[in-house]
């Protein structure tokens, strides 16, 4: 066993080391916003570098828009990598964009589990340590250091120029790139709501997203509004037992990723993406196996 284990252990560090040389973030003294490169493919995206406001875990790079499906796609239908043993979600029965479309547009409809899963097959592909931002983190990145509701004051009549919901969405989400704040951040207000790590852990549910969404009204979109995870948000699944991969009734849900300027040393990187709950443990090393 402690053969395995060590043999493991130098296969990721060989995998990390390998994928640092594919991507280029810029040097610690040069804390700045860069585009990560995903090793094997020409897709990229941007990570914007913020400074901490005594939030717990220091500076750190936010991805400057929503998860897309072009990047999520990726890991969504990768199966088990060979080089780390990490699965992608199963085949879905519906196509998850729910005819909203695909191409630029921000992935939805994820469990917690699977951007947490995300954020593993992430950091295996790139050798940098990603996850999802703490509640704190991301309100903070959201005000842009200010105190008011919303990036932009106070004055809901100004969120139709701020971000897409109820009112001006047109029932859909949006590609990013209209509504920025002044981190250069796009729709963080909207959109699509954002998991964060925050919530019951141990517990499938309870779960909590942040920043409202196409779907919500002005209120729930401002930066201190939550959405608490809940068992209707897999109504639909006619799976038995249900997906831990995908949320068939939650169709305004998606996520964004940070990178710590000061990680923590690799053998915690793990304690931030692995299966918390017993159940969703089980199903999921069932599906490492081969099962559906």
């Amino acid at each position: 066993m402690v053969h395995r284990r060590f043999i493991v252990c130098a296969c990721m560090l060989f995998i990390f080391s390998a994928c640092q040389g594919e991507s280029n973030p810029p040097a610690d003294l040069n804390f700045e916003t860069y585009r990560q490169k995903i090793p094997g493919n020409e897709i990229d995206f941007s990570m914007t570098a913020i400074q901490s406001a005594n939030t717990q875990h220091g500076d750190f790079w936010m991805a400057t828009t929503e998860t897309t499906w072009d990047i999520y796609r990726l890991f969504q239908f990768q199966g088990i990598a060979d080089t780390d043993g990490v699965t992608g979600p199963t085949t879905p029965y519906v196509p998850m964009d729910f005819g909203m479309g695909v191409d630029g547009y921000p992935a939805i409809s994820m469990t917690h589990f699977a951007a947490r899963q995300y954020c593993r097959w992430l950091s295996n592909r790139t050798g940098f340590f990603f996850r999802l931002p703490t509640e704190k983190e991301w309100e903070h990145a959201c005000l842009a250091g200010e105190k008011t509701k919303w990036y932009f004051g106070d004055d809901p009549d100004e969120l139709p120029k701020n971000a897409w919901f109820w009112e001006n969405a047109d029932d859909r989400y949006h590609q990013p790139g209209k509504f920025s704040n002044p981190f250069q951040l796009y729709d963080m207000h909207g959109n699509v709501s954002e998991w964060v790590h925050d919530g019951h852990e141990g517990e499938e549910w309870g779960r909590i997203a942040k920043g409202g969404s196409w779907e919500d009204d002005a209120e729930d979109t401002t930066a201190a509004a939550r959405k608490i995870s809940k068992p209707s948000w897999k109504m639909q699944d006619p799976q038995i037992p249900k997906s831990i991969w995908y949320l068939t009734n939650a169709q305004s849900i998606g996520f964004r990723v940070v990178r710590p300027r000061n990680p923590p040393p690799p053998e915690e990187w793990a304690s931030w993406w692995n299966a918390d709950v017993d159940a969703i443990l089980k199903i999921h090393q069932a599906q490492m196996k081969g099962d559906r």
